[in-house]
């Protein structure tokens, strides 16, 4: 029995079993989302009709006008925004949209420096400071499936929410009660020299591709 324990445990095969174990419940009680939510996609046809990527920032601010129109309760622009615009009015022009929207959620990054170092990429000032920010850290297994959310992530001592949890700060709603998330280590939160994830929760999938509504962005 011993020499099997560590059989099994050298080849990770528990782990593996726990995570096959964890994909089949989801894959047999899929569920609704129970917000209205829409996904507005970069997709081949808004490249066909409205050119080739990188598109202007004034054409960003354009569709966030569109969507605060239509009353969403949070809209999330999920595009990494940390490089200026090489024409500054187009980053004015999409600064005054989110200021004018005041519910559009930012993402941020991070990248490790040569001195092995880490630094944030944060939204351009223009941007950053009409907009919610939130980090866009995605953790995957090692197995390449993203299973795990940190709800917080950053730089010690500031960490940003996740962007969902962000989307719900904004919106005016509470977490549900039943995520109870993991914390970090306390000796890792001093740090200042390493990108902090915390508050780590399991992602409970809502189905499959095509539960949530997709428009183009054309």
């Amino acid at each position: 029995l011993a020499l099997l324990a560590l059989l099994l445990g050298s080849g990770s095969w528990t782990w593996r079993l726990d995570q096959a174990i964890y994909d089949t419940s989801l894959s047999l009680s899929p569920r609704s989302a129970k917000q209205p939510i829409v996904l507005v996609t970069i997709d081949e046809a808004s490249l066909r009709e409205l050119g080739q990527w990188p598109w202007p920032r004034a054409l960003h601010a354009t569709v966030i006008q569109h969507i605060t129109q239509a009353g969403p309760k949070a809209i999330l622009l999920d595009l990494l925004l940390s490089e200026a615009s090489k024409d500054a009015e187009q980053d004015q022009v999409l600064a005054r949209a989110l200021q004018g929207s005041g519910k559009v959620v930012l993402p941020l990054g991070f990248e490790v420096l040569p001195q092995h170092e880490v630094r944030a990429l944060l939204p351009v000032s223009p941007l950053a400071r009409h907009a919610h920010l939130a980090h866009a850290d995605a953790e995957l297994d090692v197995d390449g499936v993203l299973r795990w959310a940190s709800l917080h992530a950053g730089i010690a001592p500031v960490l940003h929410p996740h962007m969902a949890l962000a989307l719900l700060d904004v919106a005016g709603e509470p977490m549900h009660p039943a995520i109870h998330p993991q914390r970090a280590p306390s000796d890792l939160k001093n740090s200042s020299q390493a990108w902090l994830r915390d508050d780590r929760v399991l992602v409970r999938y809502t189905g499959t591709p095509g539960t949530v509504k997709h428009v183009s962005l054309s």
